[in-house]
């Protein structure tokens, strides 16, 4: 009979064991239920580990007989042999007779049971081992922390005016370095105990003072004969003194034999002591106590930390100690630890002078590469400077950027974008929005960033050579297409919406404070050509009873975009101060249109430095006169070689409006296609989306149907989308009906931009404007926000403008009422007289 057996252990290499013969005894169990078989087999295997006198012929054979016909798994072998070890007294008196009788005897069934029944108990040993160290390791640990040591701490100020030096001299591959300056450099977390103290500073030590740094190695690396556990006793023995002897002093202990009136009063171990005489004396005699125990700690603390610098990988473009790869893929421009080792094992196993020469030039290549950065030079010449920078946006320096950029995942939280209701991760500090900060989604974020950086890593690296006002969207959206312009879309401001019932600032708010979230509603006012005589700083004199257009809903509004036919309209002054009184955006308007329009293109788009110029003056005449930004409406058609220049003109526009007011608007008219040709799409789409994504926003014509919305929504943040409505019904529903085009827009939770409100005025000019406006704009509240007040102090009479002797005057318009019904009416000269039950009107 032949039995083919495939074992498994984790431990141990796979192997398989053919049993030529069945040996002699060895009876196969009677056909019983799986249950049955699986539970006996594993007492067999718990039996055979447990007996007084273990056999490893024993053990290989009833691990075969339990496998052989699949009844017990790896992990049900595994439970077995957990359970014998649980119950065994003695596991060392294994029979080496009969394993060395089996192995003698070649092709013999028997030695193949004891190579296998010898592997598990040596694996059963081994976790054993572990199991025991781990316990041991845990106790050891907890007992330096006990309760005890709650008030031992690691302060620079328990050795004031360093009177002690603790300065080591250069030996071996350690340079020069002043322990108390290297501690005085480090940040700590305010959580921060006692190990983590102790490991942060002895880490920064071994890895800064060591020339070059990967020659730490020599202290942790495993050798033949010499473990990695004895490498502090390797350390040249005046830098483990002065290590320890430092730390001792940072806990304020000292030498533990002062007595505690000679201490120094103002360090924070002496008031760690406590107020009472009797209880500072105790405490003091109880911590000298602990003295050598805090020395074991220490030294043990020293293996660990050489332990964990092994993992670090020194790189070759830096010169520097990298953080471990913890699962990441080695960089090319990196040396692990176990390249060192294996030239030292080569020339250990196999010494040669050929292979010392190989051991030497990796030593000598290593040696040749010197950290990169600028030093501060102490009064005394001496280089105390311990933090290595590489020249901004040198290879090196990204390099060392890109290696550790991945462990700040433990910053960083998942919050949901309320603007575009999008799953994003944020650093915890960018955002007042809750999110999941738990262990499970930063490991994700950290996977997800090693699995990143590896597939783009020269893409990035090149990309981060130059600057870029939005790098995240320049990268993953421009780029490498990795992110929809929703993934990359901007938080909402990094503040708590202010709540509604405090009182408002009737100053002019400051264009920083101004703040617009969620879908808006811009105003596109085009009346009668624009620039009226009433919009003047002398106003306009009108016969009794006859009114001007007065636009009051302020509070109802974000952006009033003062339009014209003019190559490049100005908002009057006037408009512009009443829009920042309530916190709302002024927009001028930048427009070309046919034959002539194509003509000021072409000169404009004629070169790189024209368009710039042409940017630039755009941006002194905004922040000259104080509005915010500009409608960008090309009616024309552009040659398509300038495309490209016509979109960076609308990117540069945008970004450099920004820096000189941070509110700014760009806002980009529905008319031009990529191709040049002027083709209103009514739609955010694949043929216009390049200058939306250039801008702050589009205006869409007013020609859309609600199929036209769905799929504007695939390129775009809602937002960032105004959906044109037309007050004279030009292409959608408009009139006093024009809540009936709102409602699609809010539907679709798209900002809505409102062209010609002024259309009461020119239809219904002999009526009373300010109840024809109310009339027309109670028909739209459902479906647009009223904005809070900000904070501030009050004080207003309402005035509309109207003086008593019929003389308008825009500038003479004050802060208007956020709740304007039929029940308001107008005192000439004194402003607006509030009617009705409801009183609360601001």
């Amino acid at each position: 009979m032949e039995i083919e057996v495939d074992v498994y252990n984790e431990d141990v290499d796979d192997f398989y064991i053919e049993v030529v013969q069945q040996p002699s005894g060895l009876k196969l169990p009677k056909a019983d239920s799986h249950c049955d078989r699986k539970s006996r087999k594993m007492e067999r295997i718990a039996g055979s580990i447990s007996s007084e006198k273990v056999d490893a012929i024993e053990v290989g054979t009833s691990v075969i007989l339990a496998t052989s016909d699949r009844t017990l798994t790896h992990p049900t072998v595994d439970k077995a042999v957990k359970n014998g070890i649980a119950e065994a007294t003695f596991l060392g008196d294994i029979s080496i007779e009969a394993l060395v009788e089996g192995m003698l005897v070649p092709s013999a069934a028997d030695g193949r049971f004891a190579m296998l029944g010898t592997s598990v108990m040596w694996n059963a040993l081994k976790s054993n081992i572990r199991d025991l160290k781990s316990s041991i390791s845990e106790q050891t640990t907890q007992s330096f922390l006990e309760p005890r040591f709650d008030g031992i701490d690691l302060q620079l100020a328990n050795v004031p005016n360093y009177e002690r030096s603790y300065r080591i001299q250069a030996v071996g591959v350690f340079s020069n370095a002043d322990l108390g300056y290297v501690y005085s450099l480090l940040k700590f977390r305010t959580s921060a105990k006692l190990l983590n103290k102790t490991k942060q500073f002895l880490k920064a030590y071994f890895i800064v003072a060591c020339r070059p740094r990967c020659m730490i190695w020599r202290y942790t690396l495993r050798r033949s004969g010499n473990s990695h556990k004895k490498a502090i006793l390797n350390l040249p023995q005046e830098i483990i003194q002065t290590v320890l002897t430092f730390l001792i002093d940072l806990t304020g202990i000292g030498d533990g034999s002062k007595p505690l009136e000679s201490l120094n009063r103002s360090t924070p171990f002496y008031h760690s002591l406590g107020e009472d005489e009797a209880v500072r004396q105790q405490r003091y005699y109880e911590a000298c106590k602990l003295k050598d125990l805090l020395m074991s700690f220490f030294r043990e603390t020293i293996t660990d930390c050489l332990n964990e610098i092994r993992e670090m990988p020194f790189c070759l473009n830096t010169g520097t100690m990298i953080s471990p790869l913890r699962g990441r893929s080695q960089r090319n421009a990196s040396v692990m630890w176990k390249d060192y080792e294996s030239y030292l094992k080569t020339e250990h196993d196999l010494p040669s002078e050929a292979n010392m020469k190989k051991r030497i030039a990796f030593e000598q290549k290593l040696c040749d590469i010197v950290p990169r950065g600028s030093f501060r030079v102490s009064p005394t010449g001496e280089q105390k400077g311990l933090k290595e920078i590489g020249y901004a946006r040198s290879e090196s320096h990204l390099t060392e950027i890109i290696e550790h950029v991945c462990d700040e995942a433990k910053q960083y939280k998942l919050v949901v974008n309320t603007l575009t209701g999008k799953s994003v991760y944020v650093h915890k500090d960018a955002t007042y929005l809750k999110g999941d900060e738990s262990s499970k989604v930063r490991s994700r974020l950290q996977n997800a960033c090693n699995d990143f950086i590896d597939s783009h890593e020269d893409e990035l690296l090149a990309f981060l050579k130059t600057a870029h006002e939005e790098p995240v969207k320049a990268f993953c959206h421009n780029e490498i297409g990795v992110c929809s312009s929703v993934d990359v879309a901007a938080l909402p401001p990094n503040e708590p919406p202010k709540n509604e019932e405090e009182p408002m600032n009737l100053s002019d708010i400051p264009d920083d404070e101004l703040s617009h979230s969620g879908p808006q509603i811009l105003v596109c006012h085009d009346m009668k050509g624009g620039y009226l005589e009433e919009e003047t700083e002398e106003g306009k004199q009108f016969e009794k009873g006859k009114y001007p257009y007065m636009f009051l809903n302020w509070w109802q509004i974000d952006i009033f975009n003062y339009f014209s036919h003019n190559f490049v309209t100005i908002p009057p002054e006037g408009y512009t101060k009443i829009a920042h009184k309530h916190g709302v955006l002024s927009l001028g308007t930048f427009i070309t249109e046919w034959i002539p329009g194509k003509e000021i293109c072409s000169k404009i788009l004629e070169s790189e430095e024209a368009m710039e110029r042409t940017v630039a003056s755009l941006v002194a005449v905004s922040n000259h006169f104080g509005f915010d930004g500009w409608l960008i409406n090309i009616e024309n058609d552009i040659d398509e070689d300038k495309i490209d220049l016509l979109v960076r003109f609308c990117d540069s526009l945008t970004r450099k409006s920004k820096k000189i007011n941070s509110n700014s608007k760009i806002i980009w008219y529905d008319s031009v296609l990529h191709s040049g040709k002027l083709k209103w799409q009514n739609a955010l789409n694949s043929e216009n989306n390049k200058f939306y994504e250039a801008c702050d926003a589009i205006y869409l014509n007013y020609n859309w149907k609600d199929g036209d919305l769905l799929r504007s929504a695939e390129f775009g943040l809602l937002e960032r989308i105004f959906v044109g409505i037309d007050v004279w019904a030009r292409g959608c529903v408009g009139g006093f009906k024009c809540d009936q085009s709102f409602a699609l827009a809010k539907l679709f939770h798209m900002s809505v931009a409102l062209f010609g409100p002024g259309w009461i005025y020119e239809k219904f000019s002999e009526e009373n404007q300010i109840y024809k406006g109310i009339q027309f704009w109670s028909k739209l509240y459902p479906h647009v926000k009223t904005r809070p007040e900000t904070s501030g102090n009050l004080s207003t009479n309402f005035a509309t403008g109207m003086e008593e002797n019929w003389r308008y005057r825009l500038s003479n318009v004050q802060l208007q009422p956020q709740n304007l019904t039929t029940s308001c009416h107008q005192v000439i000269g004194k402003g607006l007289t509030l009617f009705g039950r409801n009183r609360k009107f601001l």
